[in-house]
C-alpha cells in the first residue's frame, strides 16, 4: 500500500519537475523576446529624433529685428494707456469704433478679468451709509461667474 503511494508520488515529482523545465525555458524565450522589443524601441525612438531634428528649422538664423526707442511725448500728468487708471484695476481698456483705446469705467472682476453684464451690484447689508430719510447701504460688487465679491 505505502509502495504504491511512493510511486505514484515519484511520479508526480518527476512530472512536476519536467514541466517546471518547461516554464523555465519558456521564460528565457520570453526574456529574449523583450530584450530584442526594448532594442527595437530605442532603434524607433531614435529614427523619431532624428526626424524631428531634420524638420525643426535651425534656431535663429535672422536676428530680431532692432526696436526703435520710443521717446514719450505725453504729458506726464495724463494716465497711461498700457495700465489701468485704478489701483485696483477694476477698469478695462477697450477700443472704441474707430480704433482708438481709451479707458473706459466697465467693472471687471479681478478674479477671473469677467466685465459687463457678469458684474452686478447688490447691498452691502454691513455698511450703512444713511438712516434718513430711509436706510442706504453701500454697494458691493458680484461676479456672477465666480462669485467673488469685491
Amino acid at each position: 500500500m505505502y509502495s504504491n503511494l511512493e510511486e505514484d508520488y515519484e511520479n508526480r515529482l518527476i512530472e512536476l519537475e519536467n514541466e517546471n523545465e518547461l516554464l523555465i525555458n519558456q521564460i528565457n524565450q520570453l526574456f529574449d523576446v523583450n530584450a530584442q522589443l526594448r532594442a527595437h524601441i530605442q532603434q524607433l525612438e531614435s529614427e523619431k529624433n532624428q526626424s524631428l531634428d531634420s524638420l525643426n528649422p535651425p534656431p535663429n538664423l535672422h536676428p530680431p529685428p532692432q526696436s526703435v526707442p520710443q521717446t514719450s511725448t505725453s504729458c506726464p500728468h495724463t494716465p497711461s494707456l498700457d495700465q489701468p487708471s485704478s489701483p485696483s484695476g477694476h477698469y478695462a481698456i477697450s477700443t472704441g469704433p474707430s480704433g482708438d483705446a481709451s479707458v473706459t469705467m466697465k467693472r471687471q472682476c479681478p478674479q477671473c478679468r469677467a466685465y459687463g453684464f457678469a458684474i452686478k451690484e447688490v447691498d452691502d447689508r454691513t455698511k450703512i451709509i444713511s438712516y434718513i430719510p430711509r436706510r442706504m447701504y453701500a454697494k458691493k460688487r458680484v461676479c456672477t461667474k465666480c462669485m467673488y465679491e469685491f
